[in-house]
């Protein structure tokens, strides 16, 4: 699941911290004050994202459930009808 974008935060905070030019350039680029801002910012994006994916993972895993409950309850009746 969530291991290659773990892996890739990693990654990109070791490339931030080497080269941290990159986020002074882009955080002027984007009119941000301060270069801790963006950091704020992709963090916030990142954490959205990753929450949008939890709740779709949810949502999928509750209509499982709903399914798997609603074919137990249908087996259980025909077995009690045929005792």
């Amino acid at each position: 699941g969530y291991s290659i974008f773990w892996f890739l935060v990693s990654f990109g905070l070791i490339i931030i911290s080497i080269f941290d030019n990159i986020v002074i350039s882009l955080s002027k680029y984007l009119g941000l004050e301060t270069p801790v801002n963006l950091i704020f910012l992709i963090s916030i994006i990142s954490i959205s994202f990753i929450i949008i994916k939890l709740m779709e993972e949810i949502s999928r895993l509750k209509i499982q459930v709903k399914n798997l409950t609603q074919e137990l309850a249908i087996k259980k009746h025909i077995d009690d009808k045929n005792k």
